[in-house]
Formats: C-alpha cells, sequence, structure tokens
C-alpha cells in the first residue's frame, strides 16, 4: 500500500482546445467545483487534446481529470515552456491507459490520475486524448504539488456514506421518501505526523483551503483495480487541528464530504 496523497488545486489560469466546446459548456467548466457542471469537447474525431497555461513556471507533479464520461482509451501528459513548445515538450508522460483503475465508481463517472515521480516547473502542459469514440466530457481539472506524508493514516480511518436524502411516516405508517444523493464521506487520522511535515506542510495547506476551497485526496495511489473508488475530491470538514501527539509528532485528522 503506498502513502496516501493529498493536492490542492492550482488555479488555471487559461485553457484551450482545438475545437469549440460544445453549446452550452465552456472550457473554464473545467475549473468549476460542481461536478455536475461538464466541460464537453466539440471534437468530432479519435484524438484530442485540452492546452493549460498556468501563467507562469510553476511544479507540478499530479494531474487528474475528474468525473469524465470515460470517453478517451488512453491519455498522455506533457509540459513544456511554451504552447508552441508543447509539439515537442520537455517532459512527456507517454501514452497511459485512461482510468485510473478497471472499476468503475458507483456514479459511473470515471477518473484518471496521473502521479509524476518528479516535479516538472512548467508553464504549459497539455493533455492528449486518444480512442475517442464519442466527445470527451469533464468535471475538474486538478493539478499541483501533492502532500505524502511520510507516515501513512493508521487504524481509524472510515470510508463512508451520506444520504442526504431522508425518509419519514405518515400518521397510517406510509413511508414518505425525499430522495437524495449519497454523498462518500471519508474520515482518515494520521496519527504520527512529523513536525516539519505539520509546519511546512499540513498547516499551511489548511490555512489556505479551509472548510470552503476543495481538495483531492487519494487513499492508495499505487495503481490497482479499485484506484479509481480511492480518489476523493471535495471539502474538509469541522475543525481543522493539528493535535501535538508524543515529542516531535502530531496527529491530523481529516474529514471530508466528497464530490466524486
Amino acid at each position: 500500500m503506498s502513502n496516501a496523497i493529498i493536492i490542492e488545486p492550482l488555479a488555471l489560469s487559461a485553457l484551450f482546445a482545438p475545437s469549440a466546446p460544445a453549446v452550452p459548456t465552456a472550457l473554464a467548466d473545467l475549473r468549476s467545483d460542481l461536478m455536475g457542471v461538464r466541460y464537453v469537447s466539440g471534437a468530432a474525431g479519435a484524438t484530442d487534446s485540452i492546452d493549460i497555461d498556468l501563467a507562469a513556471a510553476t511544479a507540478i507533479d499530479t494531474v487528474a481529470l475528474l468525473a469524465t464520461n470515460g470517453a478517451p482509451a488512453t491519455w498522455a501528459v506533457a509540459a513544456a515552456d511554451t504552447q508552441g513548445g508543447l509539439a515537442t515538450p520537455a517532459y512527456t508522460s507517454g501514452s497511459m491507459t485512461f482510468p485510473a483503475g478497471t472499476v468503475t465508481p458507483t456514479t459511473g463517472d470515471t477518473h484518471a490520475l496521473h502521479a509524476m515521480s518528479a516535479a516538472e516547473t512548467r508553464r504549459w502542459w497539455r493533455l492528449s486524448l486518444a480512442g475517442l469514440s464519442v466527445p470527451v466530457a469533464a468535471g475538474r481539472l486538478v493539478m499541483g504539488r501533492r502532500i505524502a506524508l511520510a507516515r501513512n493514516f493508521s487504524t481509524g480511518a472510515a470510508f463512508g456514506v451520506r444520504d442526504l436524502g431522508a425518509v419519514d411516516f405518515s400518521p397510517l405508517g406510509v413511508p414518505i421518501v425525499r430522495p437524495g444523493a449519497r454523498q462518500r464521506q471519508l474520515g482518515l487520522r494520521f496519527a504520527y505526523t512529523y513536525r516539519d511535515e505539520a509546519e511546512a506542510l499540513v498547516s499551511t495547506m489548511m490555512e489556505r483551503v479551509g472548510n470552503t476551497l476543495p481538495i483531492l485526496i487519494v487513499t492508495d495511489p499505487a495503481v490497482n483495480a479499485q484506484r479509481q473508488r480511492r480518489m476523493y475530491f471535495g471539502y474538509l470538514q469541522g475543525q481543522l487541528d493539528l493535535v501535538v501527539n508524543t515529542g516531535n509528532m502530531f496527529e491530523w485528522r481529516v474529514t471530508m464530504a466528497s464530490l466524486i
């Protein structure tokens, strides 16, 4: 089992595609945190691409495309200093299987994940999509630097579901059902976080995102059939604390309401 990774999405300054998006969608939908708001490509061929301008050279080591229709069979990630340089990129992942795992989440959405072995500091990035039989649709593009703590989460991890609907009963005992979405919930306990990690990585991230900006958590990024189901994108819940556990260790408890 690989240690869990946490990614705070970077701002995507500008997005470009070779074809105009299908109406009424927009490339900017890839920056939306509402998973129901999707970019749908206007491309009709078997290949497509998305170019990303980060406005300045920025270190990236993880890319995820979330809540897609699973249209691509393969994809590749490339990076360069200029948009023109993407034709002969300074970095390329090579062709990768698009879904992060073979088991599709119960929502029917497909998620793709690329965790690089080392960060690349580039301004321009390209996602190349291949094997398309229908135009690609996607809800969120996440790019950033991952946090992988030296010690993984420990006993006490919780993986659950919150039903946003409700059931009540009439005076005659007839069930009154109000259907709602079933939202995945995640609870992790990082019981032994080193002080330098707590101060330099975790606390600064929590100060930036709070409870109102989403992050991506992959509980186990190792290649596995279930890896898509191990991906959670959503909001931290409750009080955000780092508690001194032992001399040089902190405990960090993560509670998340996931959007995927």
